[in-house]
């Protein structure tokens, strides 16, 4: 099931991508171009109480999912801009897993 969400995902952020030209002159209603968490280029979907932001820069993550302003996904700000760059240093980036929790650790 999780994989199944994460093409469905995977499918949004490609189709968001390849519709940036025809939605940087005038942006759907609730959606914007953003900065955000360090990175440019990211996709706001907001209505009067959700907001989503998709990630592009980093593996095509959710970086933020909050109702009434408070975000449900772990963010580490020690991580806000990184891109993967051969032989540099490596993260397990934050937010974007939608983990169910808490989960059985014995």
């Amino acid at each position: 099931m999780l994989n199944k969400f994460m093409r469905s995902l995977a499918i949004l952020v490609i189709t968001a991508l390849l519709c940036h030209h025809a939605f940087a002159a005038s942006a759907p209603e609730g959606t914007a171009w953003i900065n955000s968490h360090g990175y440019s280029n990211c996709v706001l979907l907001y209505n009067t109480s959700a907001r989503v932001i998709l990630e592009p820069n980093c593996g095509g993550r959710v970086i933020e999912y909050s109702l009434n302003g408070k975000n449900s996904l772990y963010i580490d700000h020690e991580q806000d801009g990184w891109t993967y760059t051969p032989g540099g240093k490596r993260i397990g980036p934050c937010a974007g897993r939608f983990d169910i929790g808490p989960e059985k650790t014995a």
